[in-house]
């Protein structure tokens, strides 16, 4: 029974490997603002820091994944194999001004296998990177008439998902450092339809990546301790493979044209930086991202950097030697990586969860978040979201020898 959960888990991701496009990013979001860019980001808020308001540079644990930053890993036990499995439900209101509208999704938000080897450490996962949904219907006056009208019907839908493999190496003894190689795929429709003639355009990217951390900690006595983080991305130009179809429902003509130019995207570069303090029960971890995706050029947005603010807590209750539950609380801010009519919208956030214990020390996460986009209607839409996670951690213990 030992290694029957870990071989389980094995094939699974392997099969989700081999046909990824089982948990792409479709179904995430009815934004109208995906139509721009990558469309709507998915933050990495899984695990453990769901509850945390997406904190995750700084801290360390033996008993989940930390992928914000892969020197985390070093931290897993060479006695466990760790597994984890994630969903998240969002229910989204919208406020364009003229218009109101709601949308609830729903997806798996990661799935991931790390363990560790003496000083090095790995994960291997799945995750949803940026998703894209959204219908809208202009309708406009057509000149030198009274009361003609013609309507035009854009859609759009996709997503793009990343599998990576993260490599973490303990240094010293207070000292990690570690690497991620992702690869980022997916595809978007994106359709415009006007009186007979529709114009449908179909983009597949891909693009390999990475991402690099560091972690050192400092004890203060035997109780407490403080954890410094770093994290850092360099940008990677995302290639796409174009196909547009042009159909004329009256005429029955119809084109086909492949690799069509369209305007470049980019995986970003990022830098940023991460403090937690732990002491027995209590953790207080802070985080700050600056994300530059100025370089991407201008569409019917503009693409400006985004800072992003994270603050959490984890308080443990219940006996600390045995199954501790958490009770986790966070908050975050950060600004939307558009710009559109001079405005910038920024987000703000709040979450709560719990950790609780099952099955013999594994982990049961469960989060909310509340988050609201408050700006003109009439430059960018309003937004506010209730978001759900849940995730369950499992770990395996094997002995010592076996994965040495």
């Amino acid at each position: 029974m030992r290694n029957k959960l870990t071989i389980f888990t094995g094939v699974s991701l392997l099969a989700i490997f081999f046909n990824p496009i089982s948990i792409k990013a479709q179904g995430t979001t009815d934004s109208p603002a995906s139509m721009f860019g990558l469309g709507e980001l998915v933050n990495n808020e899984t695990g453990r820091y769901s509850g945390m308001g997406g904190v995750g540079i700084a801290l360390r644990s033996d008993n989940f994944l930390n992928t914000n930053n892969p020197a985390a890993l070093t931290a897993v036990d060479t006695c466990k194999f760790v597994w984890e499995m994630g969903l998240h439900g969002k229910y989204d209101k919208y406020d364009s001004g003229s218009q109101n509208s709601t949308a609830f999704e729903g997806n798996i938000s990661n799935i991931a296998l790390g363990f560790s080897l003496r000083k090095v450490s790995f994960a291997l996962g799945l995750a949803p990177y940026s998703s894209m949904g959204y219908a809208i219907t202009e309708t406009k006056s057509v000149e030198g008439t009274a009361n003609s009208t013609t309507s035009s019907l854009f859609e759009g839908d996709g997503g793009t998902s990343k599998i990576y493999f993260s490599v973490a190496y303990k240094l010293f003894k207070n000292l990690s450092v570690g690497a991620t190689m992702n690869y980022l795929l997916g595809h978007t429709v994106e359709t415009e339809a006007m009186d007979a003639t529709t114009v449908q355009t179909t983009s597949r990217k891909n693009a390999f990546f990475a991402d690099f951390g560091a972690q050192y900690t400092m004890l203060i006595d035997k109780k407490q301790a403080f954890t410094f983080g770093l994290v850092y991305g360099y940008k990677q130009i995302i290639q796409q493979h174009n196909k547009l179809v042009v159909a004329d429902s009256n005429s029955g003509d119809g084109s086909t044209q492949n690799g069509v130019h369209k305007k470049e995207q980019i995986i970003p570069q990022y830098f940023g930086g991460g403090i937690a303090w732990t002491k027995e029960r209590l953790t207080l971890t802070a985080d700050y991202r600056r994300i530059q995706w100025s370089p991407m050029p201008a569409d019917v947005v503009t693409f400006v950097n985004q800072d992003k603010v994270n603050v959490g807590g984890d308080y443990l209750f219940g006996n600390l030697y045995k199954e501790p539950a958490h009770i986790m609380a966070g908050l975050g801010y950060e600004n939307s990586y558009m710009m559109k009519n001079g405005c910038n919208p920024k987000t703000y956030s709040v979450s709560a969860g719990v950790g609780l214990p099952v099955l013999n020390k594994n982990l049961l996460s469960l989060g909310v978040k509340y988050s609201i986009q408050p700006t003109s209607p009439q430059k960018f839409q309003r937004t506010n979201s209730f978001c759900v996670f849940l995730n369950i951690s499992f770990h395996e213990k094997s002995m010592r020898y076996k994965i040495e």
